[in-house]
């Protein structure tokens, strides 16, 4: 499994927007935090790409549909193109996640309305199916998906 994630600094940008550093242990190596639970996600669930996207602070917006979500953490063939790319939190699979805290299963992408094709068509990239799960852990959110 071939891990990426945007580094320390960048994640702890993410976060400190919503905690004090103290808070959250800067001595925690967070990206190798979060380069586990995808590598315990895929465990549980083996996949062929997986990835972590987190709330970006710079586009902190009063309505959870004008948010930006970026990929922090992923794996897999286009995990080089879509590490540090966002989405908005008003599309797609993982923005449906993001608004409703609730996860969602896609067990034939190409048929799912809610599947944000102009995004993955930008990188060539062709998913079967989708799970994807929220981590809400006081006050910021994390979407894994897989």
């Amino acid at each position: 499994m071939n891990l990426r994630s945007v580094g320390p600094k960048e994640i702890h940008r993410f976060l400190s927007s919503r905690h004090s550093a103290g808070g959250l242990g800067v001595d925690l190596e967070i990206d190798g935090l979060l380069c586990q639970i995808l590598i315990q996600a895929n465990a549980f669930v083996p996949s062929e790409a997986g990835s972590i996207l987190l709330e970006d602070p710079a586009t902190h917006a009063s309505d959870p549909a004008d948010r930006q979500l970026v990929f922090v953490a992923c794996f897999g063939e286009r995990s080089e193109e879509i590490l540090a790319r966002s989405i908005p939190s008003g599309e797609g699979i993982v923005g449906r996640v993001y608004r409703s805290g609730k996860a969602y299963l896609s067990r034939e992408v190409e048929r799912d309305r809610v599947f944000a094709r102009n995004f993955a068509e930008g990188l060539d990239f062709r998913p079967e199916s989708i799970i994807c799960v929220p981590i809400v852990s006081t006050g910021f959110n994390v979407i894994i998906g897989s």
